[in-house]
């Protein structure tokens, strides 16, 4: 919601509606970027401008926007495929201070992801490949333990330990307590759209 403020009063005036929709291109442009580049970081070239189409024209996304709503959610992709892109670039790469470097850029994509997204979870997910992709391409439990660090560092302590409580509240919502529900108590929830979309909250 600031970024949309900002972006409406210093190019339309104030004009939140023109202002936030004209940010939907924008992160879609983002988003496909990402994407050729993450597929360009593991090898593969002309796919990478298939995959980004895709993205792009995914019908959700395009329903999302039709009724009315500022939707910069596909963000999201774009920092997910960026991260993952960097993560690649420190597992494939030969040379200990390159890897460092890569694991540092993660770590500090990972910290704008989880404060854009605002659901750290992911942070463990990408902590996991790089543990995985590093033993699988022969590095050392000395240089694995390394990224490790420099990734979760960069990535700011208290997303790292919000998103190991948001994977166990996944679990135990998703996997305990719906199976515990009785049908007969599962009753329809709509949410209050203000309250759901975070992009209609009053700035303070």
């Amino acid at each position: 919601k600031y970024l949309i403020v900002w972006f409406s009063d210093f190019f339309f005036k104030g004009d939140i509606f023109f202002g936030g929709n004209f940010l939907i291109p924008i992160c879609t442009g983002l988003t496909s970027l990402s994407i050729i580049i993450f597929f360009i970081s593991i090898g593969f070239k002309y796919e990478s401008i298939i995959a980004a189409f895709g993205a792009v024209f995914s019908q959700s996304f395009y329903v999302r926007t039709s009724i009315g709503r500022i939707d910069t959610d596909i963000l999201n992709v774009a920092f997910f495929y960026l991260i993952l892109s960097f993560i690649a670039l420190n597992i494939f790469s030969r040379k200990r201070y390159q890897s460092i470097v890569f694991a540092m850029i993660a770590g500090v994509l990972n910290f704008l992801f989880n404060w854009w997204y605002q659901h750290p979870g992911f942070t463990i997910v990408f902590a996991l490949i790089i543990f995985i992709g590093s033993l699988i391409n022969k590095k050392s439990l000395l240089e694995v333990f390394i990224f490790l660090s420099i990734f979760l560092i960069f990535s700011g302590y208290s997303y790292v330990f919000n998103s190991i409580s948001s994977i166990f509240g996944f679990i135990n919502i998703y996997l305990f307590d719906f199976s515990n529900n009785d049908i007969q108590d599962i009753y329809l929830f709509y949410p209050n759209v203000f309250n759901s979309i975070s992009e209609l909250h009053t700035k303070n």
